[in-house]
């Protein structure tokens, strides 16, 4: 299942203050996945706040023109 730009981005908001709130440290992330439509849409939720900085996020084309986004948060 594929998310729309709008839903990837809603729940990366939802997820950023749970993962400050669950890390032993503010610099403890985990890598997390999302599959999403289009790559523009994987452009938008990288880009949406927190942004993510150099390193912190891999693409992947998959065969049904969707995108798999691994991200650091």
């Amino acid at each position: 299942m594929s998310l729309s730009a709008e839903d990837a981005v809603l729940l990366k908001r939802a997820q950023a203050p749970a993962a400050a709130a669950q890390a032993v440290a503010p610099s403890v992330k985990i890598w997390r996945t999302v599959t999403v439509a289009t790559p523009a849409a994987a452009v938008a939720f990288l880009n949406a706040p927190p942004p993510q900085g150099a390193g912190e996020a891999s693409l992947s084309d998959l065969p049904n023109g969707n995108v798999q986004v691994y991200y650091f948060l």
